[in-house]
């Protein structure tokens, strides 16, 4: 079981005086005062606490429950005998939370999934409750205790001060399950409860005890203590635990949770417009624009844990009922934000600086300004978590800072933009902004659909054409020149550029010099930034299909592609690592690209405009190509050696605007085919495939595997016949009407291959069955829909019959040659 890297281990003094900050333990005279009380009671007998002696006091058959829960009676004993030896400053009535001890508990959520629990066997329970609502509003409710026995002790997330984590034996097993509990529980108590900056708790194993300090930055753990051999420090986090103020548990004053006019439960936020500020205003939420629910937010504790409200200002402060009538709505985004990393208003005029020198008329400077989001407030919160290290601690990791953003516009981001006109239309608009980065020498580094957003017009009869997109989320941007090696790997996994995966570029082409640049630099670039897009608008595409097609009985080879639609987007929509699948489509292989074309084509019909993607993602491989065979490392070409050459960029002369026009125009297209269409798309998901399958008539029929492949190079062999070349390099039709040959004889072919009828065993929906150990490769081969190439185009050698562009670049002219594709049936 793995455990996070981020974890620092500490002192217990630095424990306390970095990350406890404001709290004081007791001092040496009143422990051994209290320590004779607890002794003379016989709490703590000679080397033990009498309830607590430890997992070697019992038989191994006795429940771990019985061993644990009195720990209970511990905490309840030293509290009391605090009040009496300690007098005012420790009384009864100044406790703030009460210990309870439940072994066997976890973490669950009412009413909703969540994707893991976390054991937990006892906590602090606040002396004053939060606010419950009667109706779910943006602050939902998470629970500890058992999910299946509601009778049993639980207790709301948001009612709990610490937790703790108890293991029988002393172990690197059980430490390990312990880390990774207490972590686990942290992060959703965390995700769940935005009050909270930080959380502290403490795990054992048998008697042998840590004490943890959670944050999105890391993990802080103590030096470990046996409870029986050195009661003072158990009693010293029993007094924290009790007494300790609702700011020193990690509990931020600044936000609170209150109930609106309709008994839905809310949080309202404290913000200053900007750090210097001596003014607040005060917002409310009203809907969570990110994540849509709490199960899709990230598992992780130490990330940034953003999520977006909409927002609207009121009046007083922890009064829900406070927002005035036809207040305006905003958008507010909770996040803990790098530490190194300059504020977002700060990067919006650095960028918006840099427009004024390159727009070329004030209608265009205009629109790239309307391209950023308006920020009302960016700041740190009041209460932060420590990210202090103790002196002589070295940190590999980027530490982070709770924050808050406030922009004036609500927008809705593209992984919500359900129609098609409206989210081609801004994917279209994402490529002329990009453009501009470009001119204006920056990249983003993180381009995804929830980083792009679209201001939807406020009338119902607005065209799309009202919509106005922006981009957001700068947190990763930086100025092409200023980018070196160690900038390269940025980016959400299945929009990544292959590149950015692999970290080096993928395209330089075949009998090239060795001093050229690209085989021997590299870093992030602005294609980088513009590649996500074609990643974006495949997202979309391949997890839906044409309503009309699809119709209420679907024919069987219909069915085909539409399963292997979904298995595909498995292989190309994956981790950060990439696949080669995904390497090989962008990188414009025939196979790749060819057998997508055919699928969308049955997908989506031979009119639509979708399967032309394919075509963005031909040019995308050659604009890479020609980029990657411009420039030449002088060093290296004088003879200077590898080792004494200092890292270059791709200068940025290299990477042209016709690419981003083609892909702007491509999207529009199809935009404007929804547009006059109109939606009929179907989510895949949505559909019952097997259900469907049982009312047509015919069967599918699996094909027999191939031969096992075992290196790239016989893959290509046993595919497809060309000339020479090692590179992946794109090939495309001579012309459409060759294409739409080709896909028309295609699925011709399938619909007769799939219409046979066979024995079920062999049925496609026996193929979507494999197990997990099977290889993927050989699973999506053997659910690819028939495909005939028929003539395509090898692109010449770099230099060979180039032709002036508009913009005055050159493209490769190319040549037509025959290839024979050796197809075996998919499906028959």
């Amino acid at each position: 079981m793995a455990t996070p890297t981020n974890i620092i281990n500490v002192s217990m003094a630095d424990f306390y005086n970095i990350y406890l900050k404001g709290w004081g333990r007791i001092g040496e005279e009143s422990m051994q005062c209290l320590m004779q009380h607890l002794i003379e009671e016989e709490i703590y007998q000679q080397d033990h606490w009498r309830d607590f002696p430890g997992a070697k006091a019992y038989a191994s058959d006795v429940h771990r429950a019985h061993i644990w829960n009195p720990m209970q009676r511990v905490f309840a004993d030293v509290v009391q005998a605090a009040a009496t030896v300690l007098g005012a400053s420790s009384s009864m009535e100044k406790r703030c939370a009460t210990f309870e001890c439940a072994h066997g508990s976890e973490t669950f959520a009412e009413n909703l999934e969540i994707e893991q629990s976390f054991a937990v066997d006892g906590w602090t329970e606040l002396a004053i409750p939060s606010k419950r609502g009667k109706k779910p509003g943006c602050a939902y409710e998470m629970h500890i205790g058992d999910p299946h026995d509601r009778k049993a002790l639980w207790v709301r997330a948001a009612d709990v001060g610490i937790t703790a984590r108890w293991e029988r034996r002393g172990s690197k097993k059980t430490r390990m399950q312990n880390e990774y509990n207490t972590i686990g529980a942290a992060s959703h108590i965390l995700s769940t409860d935005r009050r909270r900056a930080f959380h502290v708790s403490i795990t054992m194993e048998d008697t042998i005890a840590r004490l943890w300090y959670h944050s999105r930055s890391f993990s802080v753990v103590s030096e470990p203590f046996d409870v029986n051999k050195c009661p003072a420090e158990l009693i010293q986090f029993i007094l924290f635990s009790t007494y300790a103020k609702d700011a020193q548990l990690g509990l931020d004053e600044h936000i609170a949770r209150v109930l609106d006019r309709e008994d839905r439960l809310q949080y309202q936020y404290v913000v200053r417009p900007n750090p210097n500020d001596h003014r607040c205003i005060i917002y409310q939420t009203v809907d969570v624009l990110a994540p849509e629910s709490p199960h899709d937010a990230s598992p992780a504790l130490h990330d940034s844990g953003v999520v977006v409200w909409c927002v609207q200002p009121a009046k007083h402060w922890k009064d829900g009922r406070s927002v005035p009538e036809g207040a305006p709505f905003h958008a507010l985004k909770d996040f803990a934000q790098l530490e190194d990393r300059p504020r977002e208003w700060e990067l919006q005029a650095k960028v918006r600086r840099a427009m004024r020198k390159v727009a070329q008329s004030p209608e265009e400077l205009r629109a790239m300004r309307m391209s950023l989001v308006t920020i009302m407030a960016d700041g740190p919160m009041a209460l932060t978590e420590q990210n202090e290290v103790p002196e002589g601690v070295d940190v590999y990791f980027k530490r982070r800072r709770r924050s808050v953003t406030v922009y004036k516009e609500v927008c809705v981001d593209l992984y919500k933009l359900e129609d098609p006109s409206v989210q081609f239309f801004a994917l279209s608009k994402v490529a002329e902004i990009l453009s501009w980065w470009k001119r204006i020498g920056v990249v983003h580094r993180d381009p995804s659909p929830g980083n792009f957003l679209v201001q939807l017009p406020d009338h119902e009869d607005a065209g799309i054409h009202e919509c106005i997109v922006k981009i957001t989320d700068l947190e990763s941007m930086q100025f092409y020149d200023d980018l070196g090696p160690w900038d390269c790997y940025t980016g959400t996994d299945y929009y990544m550029a292959i590149e950015a995966q692999a970290g080096r570029h993928l395209f330089c082409p075949p009998d090239v010099p060795p001093s050229l640049l690209a085989l021997n630099h590299y870093n992030h670039s602005p294609y980088n930034d513009l590649e996500p897009i074609l990643w974006m608008a495949l997202d979309y595409v391949t997890k839906r299909a044409d309503g009309h097609l699809i119709g209420d009985s679907p024919s069987a080879s219909l069915l085909a592609s539409l399963r292997y639609q979904l298995a595909y987007r498995d292989l190309i929509f994956t981790t950060y690592t990439g696949s080669e699948t995904r390497t090989r489509l962008m990188q414009g292989d025939p196979t790749e690209c060819e057998m997508l074309r055919a699928t969308l084509v049955r997908t989506y019909g031979a009119r639509s405009p979708v399967p032309h993607l394919v075509d963005l993602i031909y040019a995308m491989a050659k604009a890479y190509r020609h980029a990657q065979r411009s420039a030449i490392d002088e060093e290296l070409e004088a003879g200077v050696p590898r080792e004494g050459v200092a890292h270059k960029r791709l200068p940025l002369k290299c990477f042209r605007s016709w690419i981003y026009q083609e892909i702007e125009k491509g999207l529009a297209a199809i935009s404007r085919y929804y547009e006059t269409l109109g939606s009929s798309l179907m989510r895949l998901e949505d559909l019952d495939l097997d259900a469907l399958s049982r009312k047509c008539a015919a069967t599918i029929q699996v094909p027999e595997l191939a031969p096992a492949l075992t290196t790239e190079g016989e893959l290509a062999a046993a595919v497809v016949e060309t000339p020479a070349d090692t590179t992946g390099q794109a090939t495309i039709y001579a012309n459409e009407k060759d294409c739409q040959s080709a896909v028309h004889s295609s699925v011709a072919r399938e619909v007769l291959e799939t219409d046979r009828t066979v024995h079920a065993s062999h049925s496609a929906s026996s193929a979507m069955k494999r197990k997990a150990g099977d290889e993927v490769e050989d699973s999506i081969e053997a659910k690819r829909p028939c495909s005939v190439l028929s003539t395509i185009k090898i692109y010449a050698a770099p230099g060979e019959n180039e032709k002036e562009l508009s913009d005055g670049s050159k493209l490769e002219m190319v040549s037509t040659s025959r290839v024979q594709v050796n197809t075996r049936p998919a499906w028959r």
